[in-house]
């Protein structure tokens, strides 16, 4: 008796998808489910076994990920598949609504947690197997609107409702400047910051970030200097750097705001730090609800390495050479934790790892890894293009920089803003136009579920 393998084989569609990614180590694992489900919309016991066989990892195990992440389904299910959110701005923006439009329809749809769009609330998502695969989002999902077909869904604007204006700077290009030409990219001072890092160095390009004060943007605010440094003073050779891009919490945006408005500014800041910390790998781990961000990254990295600006010997720098993978997630709260991102894209489950060892000296493969979030990396070329001791006059003494902050649900002009730290709350809410007409504020939610309530003599 086998006791690996039950006897279901998979169908041509399915080797196929698995076989034209030609992998053969467990670490392609989560390419090779996305690659399953894009094609036939769901993973069968046929289609698991064979990936178990290419890539070596026994099926109890294969089963315990691909039953993990909440956008594979291992039972049989119609090609298109409709999420709806219906999680905190959602639900205040009336996905109620929504959802009874779809019942009434007869539309089959599931629930949904936060689908990244909160800007533009309430939001559905359209999921279509194919080759190609499809992903439509709509925001705002009104009922009058989510009937159509979701091949004439309209993706929304990038929210940045300060777009064009004087002063910004993380923000700058994003709504003024093609996000998918590398020349306009470059005409707006784009790979300045990374010229300038290599005639530093990468001990002074560490000593730039850590004297500027840059503290991590992802939650834990630690410093971005010390980080980067512990993982170059590793002895070991083989170094990863991540980008955590799988912002998950409700009401958080911007990474995917970032990514879709200005790819190529996060391109860059990778090539810095991997040059600053000797890693020769980089990975983006992106949420698999962010179909705009991932085809604008695509383009990005794609270019950057057909014009010189990733590969072997970056603009011409013997012995400098970097790549960037990305990762698609799918559908885990918990991977939004540095060490459960290594164990997804390791090909396990997305858990959290216990600490010590820490990431700088142990991380993904392993190896010394650093992770930063998209909007912490952004912070990069600013530093090496305006000088730390400019940065720092941004924002407080102990809170330097451009700070960036969410918007969502009552409010007029909901969207990602860009104020320096020290900014109160209530002055942001009024740079957003405050709450509309006819309505009170009458709590702010900060931080997502996580978070906790001010009332609104508590803004100031």
């Amino acid at each position: 008796m086998d006791l690996r393998f039950l006897n279901a084989e998979p169908t041509d569609a399915e080797r196929h998808a698995v076989d034209a990614l030609g992998a053969e180590s467990r670490d392609q694992l989560l390419p090779a489910l996305h690659a399953v489900n894009d094609r036939v919309g769901w993973i069968s016991q046929g289609a698991l076994n064979h990936i178990c066989r290419r890539l070596n990892v026994p099926p109890a195990e294969a089963y315990g990920v691909a039953s993990f992440y909440a956008l594979f389904s291992l039972k049989e299910r119609p090609p298109r598949v409709i999420h709806v959110c219906t999680d905190l701005a959602c639900q205040v923006n009336g996905a109620d609504a929504v959802t009874e439009t779809f019942d009434a329809a007869g539309i089959a749809w599931h629930r949904s947690p936060c689908l990244g769009v909160c800007e533009r609330a309430p939001a559905a998502l359209a999921v279509e197997a194919g080759d190609p695969a499809a992903q439509r989002p709509l925001a705002p999902a009104r009922p009058g609107e989510i009937t159509r077909e979701p091949s004439t869904w309209e993706e929304g604007p990038v929210s940045v409702p300060q777009h064009g204006e004087p002063g910004l700077r993380l923000l700058r290009r994003v709504g003024v400047v093609e996000p998918g030409s590398l020349d306009a990219y470059r005409a707006a001072g784009g790979y300045a910051a990374l010229r300038n890092a290599l005639l530093l160095g990468p001990a002074r390009v560490i000593r730039e970030v850590t004297d500027s004060g840059l503290m991590g943007r992802g939650g834990a605010a630690f410093p971005t200097g010390r980080k980067w440094d512990a993982a170059a003073r590793q002895p070991e050779r083989t170094r990863y750097l991540v980008c955590n891009a799988d912002e998950s919490e409700p009401g958080t945006f911007k990474d995917r705001v970032l990514i879709e408005g200005d790819p190529f500014a996060l391109v860059e800041a990778m090539t810095i730090a991997a040059f600053a910390i000797g890693a020769q790998k980089g990975y983006v781990y992106l949420r698999g609800e962010y179909p705009r961000a991932l085809r604008m990254l695509r383009n990005a990295i794609e270019t950057a390495r057909e014009r010189g600006f990733l590969g072997e010997n970056i603009l011409g720098r013997q012995g400098f050479s970097f790549d960037i993978e990305i990762r698609r997630g799918a559908g885990a709260y918990i991977c939004g934790e540095e060490t459960a991102i290594f164990n997804s894209i390791e090909g396990y489950r997305g858990e959290p790892r216990t600490k010590p060892p820490f990431p700088v000296e142990k991380g993904l493969f392993g190896k010394p890894t650093v992770v930063n979030n998209v909007e912490t990396l952004v912070n990069i070329p600013l530093i090496l293009t305006e000088g730390c001791e400019a940065y720092r006059r941004i924002g407080t003494e102990r809170s330097t920089g451009p700070k960036l902050f969410c918007l969502s649900g009552n409010v007029r002009r909901p969207g990602v803003y860009e104020v320096p730290f020290g900014t109160t709350l209530g002055e942001l809410l009024e740079l957003a136009g405050g709450v509309p007409e006819g309505r009170e504020l009458r709590a702010v939610l900060l931080g997502g579920a996580a978070g906790g309530f001010v009332r609104p003599d508590e803004t100031a």
